[in-house]
């Protein structure tokens, strides 16, 4: 799956005299000349003129996400009316590093630094199952 679009949000809102999160405006581009370690240039939004929203729209776009889980079950008749299911399930198979969104608040000290992950690392997981 592509990337999710990352809003990107300016934390002082001053100019707007309210607490709601501010839009910056785009004074760049936020994809060229990008500093080591960032998914984005912060250097491209600033702090918008008083009084007015921000320009910046929906200019960032995430890091991808491929993530494969799958399960694998037998059922098993004991009797009539008495079944028994044996499940394996594994999620996230092949181990991909899936990244969350970068932070979006350009301002930040953190702008456009990526500190988490959306899918857990791989897991597996054995089940049975008795019905009657």
């Amino acid at each position: 799956m592509s990337g999710l679009p990352t809003f990107i949000s300016w934390s002082d809102t001053h100019s707007l005299n309210s607490n709601f999160g501010q839009r910056p405006d785009l004074v760049g581009d936020p994809l060229k000349n990008i500093p080591p370690g960032l998914w984005y240039n912060p250097a491209a939004f600033a702090n918008p003129t008083p009084y007015n929203f921000g320009n910046a729209d929906r200019v960032v776009v995430g890091p991808h996400l491929f993530n494969a889980s799958w399960a694998f079950w037998k059922e098993f008749r004991i009797k009539e009316n008495i079944g028994l299911q044996l499940r394996f399930e594994s999620f996230n198979l092949f181990n991909n590093t899936n990244r969350a969104n970068p932070d979006g608040t350009a301002n930040d000290s953190t702008a456009g630094v990526i500190t988490n992950v959306l899918v857990p690392m791989r897991q597996f997981q054995f089940g049975a199952r008795l019905s009657w």
